[in-house]
């Protein structure tokens, strides 16, 4: 069953001395975490075979703050190696509580025991501070011995970061790294949400494309593209026009021409001649001989006077019975079209794009 507490106002006054380790413990457990760190400092240099030198630093062990102060270090003295013989040995933060009223920190070497086989670690207490534990242990370095040799040392521990360190990291991630892309619909350029950056408009009117390294078309930072074409010849699809093979019909008809009357253009006063041939007793006679030897001294035929001849035409239709005509060709139309640009832009929405450039 736990115990009934009163509520324990640490930073508050009292009167009296008041605040305990136990209390510092307690909160820098609940701000940084409860196991052990290294805050900061806590290098090593190995001096010689002998000494290992351990510089200003700070660490949290279960929320219990130690420190090696600004400006000193610490000098651990190293047992030798064995020849033919290995072992490991650990330097340790031990934390140690007496009584209530005496804790400490003290920076020890573990010797580990010396062997022909495989070395192992020696032990340490792993403990924790906040579950009452009175000495608990933080291992920073495991130093290795093969026989005589310099020893190898290898460090245990991971840093920790400040605040402004975890800030800063932190900061890292939220805030986009040069280059990046932001997209909006407000128009806010993202240095106001990111105070100490510049960003530009970027891509202004066109559509983004992945880059494609093995298309010359979709290389890095190219661009491209319209938002009208006009097609040539080439690009049109493959078609043709055809008219096929037909026939016009003509219905019987006529065409009708009215009775007239035409009367011939008036001719001069003229005479005819003719040949004759003697009889055997010499005389002249009157019948026509075509072809005879002697043209008459008088005209034949008397002389007529002007004169004209009518003639009627008579009324009359020409006539037709229906008839087909045909063209069993195909024949080819004629261009259309005024070759005007096409539009192919896609259903798009419009948005602010930002590349960050500073």
């Amino acid at each position: 069953m736990a115990s009934t507490y009163t509520m324990n106002l640490v930073t508050g006054a009292q009167g009296k001395e008041h605040i305990t380790s136990a209390d510092d413990g307690s909160l820098y457990a609940s701000m940084y975490g409860t196991g052990q760190y290294v805050m900061h400092g806590f290098t090593h240099s190995l001096v010689n075979s002998n000494l290992i030198r351990i510089a200003e630093g700070d660490a949290l062990i279960n929320g219990r703050h130690c420190r090696i102060n600004h400006g000193y270090v610490a000098d651990l003295q190293l047992a030798s190696g064995s020849n033919g013989l290995n072992r490991i040995d650990l330097v340790v933060i031990t934390y140690k509580k007496n009584t209530e009223s005496d804790e400490k920190a003290t920076l020890d070497v573990l010797t580990g025991k010396a062997t022909s086989g495989t070395a192992k670690a020696p032990s340490y207490e792993a403990g924790n501070v906040l579950n009452g534990d009175t000495v608990v242990q933080f291992p920073l370095y495991r130093i290795n011995y093969t026989g005589i040799n310099m020893p190898i040392v290898t460090q245990l521990f991971k840093p920790g970061k400040s605040l402004m360190e975890i800030y800063q990291n932190i900061m890292a991630i939220l805030i986009p790294p040069v280059g990046w892309i932001e997209e909006n619909t407000t128009g806010n350029n993202p240095s106001e949400r990111y105070p100490g950056t510049s960003w530009k408009l970027y891509g202004v009117g066109k559509f983004g494309v992945c880059v494609n390294a093995s298309d010359i078309d979709f290389a890095k930072d190219k661009t491209g593209g319209a938002k009208k074409i006009n097609l040539s010849t080439s690009q049109m699809p493959k078609h043709h026009h055809i008219t096929y093979g037909h026939s016009h019909e003509v219905n019987k008809h006529y065409h009708g021409v009215e009775k007239i009357y035409v009367t011939t253009n008036q001719g001069g006063s003229h005479t005819h001649k003719a040949w004759y041939d003697k009889d055997g007793g010499g005389s002249n006679k009157t019948r026509y001989i075509p072809g005879g030897h002697t043209e008459s001294s008088d005209n034949f035929i008397k002389s007529s006077g002007m004169h004209t001849h009518d003639m009627l035409i008579p009324e009359h239709n020409t006539k037709s019975t229906a008839t087909t005509t045909k063209n069993n060709s195909d024949a080819n139309t004629s261009d259309s079209g005024t070759g005007s640009d096409i539009t192919i832009l896609p259903p798009y929405i419009t948005l602010y794009r930002w590349k960050r450039v500073n």
